[in-house]
């Protein structure tokens, strides 16, 4: 069953543990990288923009308030489709159940995304090998989306040739290197991409970007008791266009755990693995505060921290966190160390 007769369109269970009261959690292999999306706490959030995808497939799952409702608008740009130029809405509500399932091509917006998590699982899709190699298809993941107004008129709808061979793991580790590289340290504003036509009649995909040679980085790490093994970590990230307010991190290797919490609760995490450091991202209001206590055999350290997408709290072997305080997610990374 499609949503809103658009082919491909659907909702798919996540596998979910319940890991104690009022907590939810789904794990993912590592095997390909992922995003978190964060729209702020304030004012409403929405896209002024379509985003179309060529070569990737959206997996969304949205983690928040269960009462919230956002707004969803969907159009088939596919040029293959037996349902393109099909428009669909929908009004969801967040869930850690389940995943918006987008194809390429499908173009997307949404609205009243504010205090909302998006986490997305995306599936990458490469052009015909030999078409790609030739030149013969001209792709570049880093310009893989392509924005449409969203007052766009039905016979303006662009048909959109979309990739169809399923991405390797090699392919998602050497994006996952590209990304580490690239985006450390660095706070960018998330480009913007239009189809311009020219007076020769030609038209182009341009990529617009805000300057950030003014932009200071983040420290790398940061202290906060080095004799127990506890440090925040720079974290890789890319803002929206209000700043600090919106934006994505991406996840980039290592076993990954993400919960959702409901409750206000004291958290005991342990890091008894000898071969491996625990990175911790706390999502929600950055004005909340969590208490954390780390303890390292006879040693023990109280500090407070504010949950922040661009930082970890990282765990050496051995340590042993009790958290307390309201956090909406979380994400455990498991790296060796």
């Amino acid at each position: 069953m499609y949503l809103g007769d658009i082919e491909g369109l659907r909702f798919e269970s996540n596998l979910i543990d319940t890991c104690h009261e009022g907590t939810s959690c789904i794990t993912f292999d590592g095997a390909r990288p992922l995003n978190v999306v964060f729209h702020g706490h304030t004012d409403e959030f929405s896209y002024e923009y379509y985003g179309i995808h060529q070569g990737t497939e959206d997996r969304l799952t949205f983690v928040g308030r269960a009462q919230q409702k956002f707004r969803a608008e969907f159009i088939d740009c596919r040029e293959n489709s037996k349902t393109w130029g099909k428009r669909a809405c929908l009004e969801i509500t967040p869930s850690i159940q389940r995943c918006l399932v987008i194809p390429p091509g499908v173009a997307h917006i949404f609205d009243g995304l504010e205090r909302v998590y998006t986490i997305n699982s995306f599936k990458n899709f490469l052009p015909p090998p030999d078409d790609w190699l030739s030149g013969l298809v001209e792709w570049n993941i880093a310009a893989d989306t392509i924005n449409i107004h969203r007052n766009i008129a039905d016979d303006e709808i662009p048909r959109i040739r979309t990739n169809a061979h399923a991405a390797s793991r090699t392919f998602y580790e050497l994006t996952s290197r590209n990304i580490e590289k690239s985006m450390d340290g660095v706070v960018i504003e998330y480009p913007f991409t239009h189809s311009v036509k020219f007076s020769d009649g030609s038209e182009e995909l341009l990529k617009f970007q805000k300057k950030t040679d003014d932009v200071k980085p983040k420290p790398r790490r940061l202290e906060l008791d080095e004799l127990i093994g506890v440090h925040l970590n720079r974290r890789l990230f890319v803002t929206g266009s209000d700043g600090d307010e919106a934006g994505f991190t991406t996840m980039t290797c290592g076993l990954l755990s993400i919960f959702d919490h409901h409750v206000e609760n004291i958290v005991e995490l342990a890091n008894k693995n000898p071969n491996s450091v625990r990175h911790l991202t706390f999502f929600d209001d950055p004005q909340s505060t969590l208490v954390a206590t780390a303890t390292r055999g006879n040693l023990s350290s109280t500090f407070s921290i504010n949950p922040s997408c661009f930082y970890d709290l990282v765990l050496q072997p051995g340590v042993t966190l009790e958290l307390s305080g309201q956090v909406t997610l979380s994400a455990i990374r498991m790296i060796d160390a």
